[in-house]
Parts: C-alpha cells; structure tokens; sequence
C-alpha cells in the first residue's frame, strides 16, 4: 500500500524535524538570567583566545590584530563572553580564509560614554550580502558547506541573556563584516 521508498523518506523528514526541534529547545533553554558573573580582566581573556588561534591563522596568512583602547576589567560571564569571541572569531576566519588579497581579523574593545563596553570583530572577507543580515541568526541557517547553522543563534541568545546588543556592518571598510556587540555596564 504505498510506496515504501517515499514513506522511509517520510519517516527521515519527520526524524529530522524532531532532532531540530530538540536541538532548539536545547538552546531555548540556555540561561535566562545573568548568571556567573564575575570580575575579569578583558585584555587577558582576549589575549588567551587569540593565543589559542594563532597557529590555525598563521598557517593560513591569517592576519589577527587585537586593540583595546581602555576597557580593562569587565563584569560578565566569562565562559559567556570567552563564547562569543571564539564564535565571531572562527566565523571571521571562516571568510577571510576563503578571499584573496588581504587576510585580516581584527578584535578592537573599547568603552563607551554610558559605563558599557563594545567588541568588535572586524573581517576583510566576503561580508554579508543582502537578505543574509536578516536571518544570520536563525537557528540552522548557513553559508558553510560544513556549518551547522547554530553560532550565531547562540551568540544572539547570549547577548540578549546578558541585556546587550549585537549588529552587523557590512560591507565594512575592508569589504568583509564587522560583527558590533555592546555589553551593559553592570549594575551589580
């Protein structure tokens, strides 16, 4: 009764369905509320992911350059923030690594007038073209042949858990993205 090659193809449809919306509700369920926030250095959190990436850019010609101009001990999740560098980072990577010419990554802090403080991740790849900036943080969407489509969802989820703001400039000066995300001055 029926075509047994279509209703296997069914079933894996509707296999596939429930593992997305479990992997959805995983994230759904991600802190709700600040939670482990401590004092922490910045420059040595940075410093430490950069450290850690510096091999996979130099054996690229990835150039990586970070600049702080005056944000010195911040109060945050660690683990949260460390996530979200890693994250914009291994994102910026990603397209710098797949342009000729010029190969830059670049992380710049600094503090803003109303006590909060912004990151930014600056990359000279191939940008985020039109209707991408409106769904980049999308639970599955990706650009990547390989991509799982759940970073920058989970970057925006954090943010918002941490009452900050995140955009995307592109294109930027260098013709790639510049992802802006603004942490809140802590209120204690």
């Amino acid at each position: 009764c029926g075509d047994p090659g279509a209703t296997q193809g069914l079933d894996q449809i509707v296999r596939d369905i429930h593992e997305a919306t479990r992997v959805i509700d995983f994230f759904r369920s991600v802190r709700t509320t600040v939670s482990g926030v401590v004092a922490f250095d910045v420059d040595e959190a940075v410093n430490k992911i950069i450290a850690i990436s510096r091999e996979r850019f130099d054996s690229h010609d990835v150039h990586i350059d970070y600049r702080n101009r005056g944000v010195g001990r911040v109060y945050l999740n660690p683990g949260d923030f460390q996530s979200i560098l890693v994250n914009l980072i291994n994102n910026a990577f990603d397209s710098v690594v797949e342009t000729s010419g010029v190969r830059l990554v670049q992380v710049d802090i600094h503090p803003d007038q109303d006590g909060s403080f912004t990151l930014e991740v600056i990359d000279s790849g191939c940008g985020i073209h039109g209707h991408d900036r409106n769904i980049v943080f999308s639970p599955f969407y990706t650009t990547k042949d390989n991509g799982m489509g759940i970073g920058l969802y989970l970057i925006q989820r954090l943010v918002n858990n941490m009452r900050g703001k995140i955009t995307i400039i592109s294109p930027n000066a260098h013709g790639g993205a510049t992802f802006c995300v603004t942490f809140p001055a802590y209120a204690g």
